[in-house]
């Protein structure tokens, strides 16, 4: 089980207000389960078979460039966040 952890930029237009505990090999699986518990979050995280430009994935504090390929299965925690942009 890996704990999903939102942004807090995230968490209300995914639906999400806690940190639930999720199963699955890959970031993509993960989604996928997020989506299953909280349909929003798929609009949300996901452009079409992609996760959203500027939607940043961490696996234990260090940033994935796999993006929705990153493996998680030795992962506790996955945090999505959302990218700051601008000056």
């Amino acid at each position: 089980m890996v704990r999903v952890i939102l942004s807090s930029a995230l968490q209300s237009p995914c639906g999400v207000h806690q940190e639930p505990l999720l199963t699955g090999e890959t970031v993509g699986d993960l989604v996928d389960a997020l989506a299953a518990q909280y349909p929003d979050s798929r609009a949300v995280l996901m452009l079409g078979n992609r996760l959203r430009p500027g939607i940043l994935v961490a696996l234990d504090g260090r940033f994935s460039s796999l993006g929705l390929h990153q493996p998680v299965t030795d992962a506790r925690e996955v945090v999505f966040l959302c990218g700051v942009f601008g000056g």
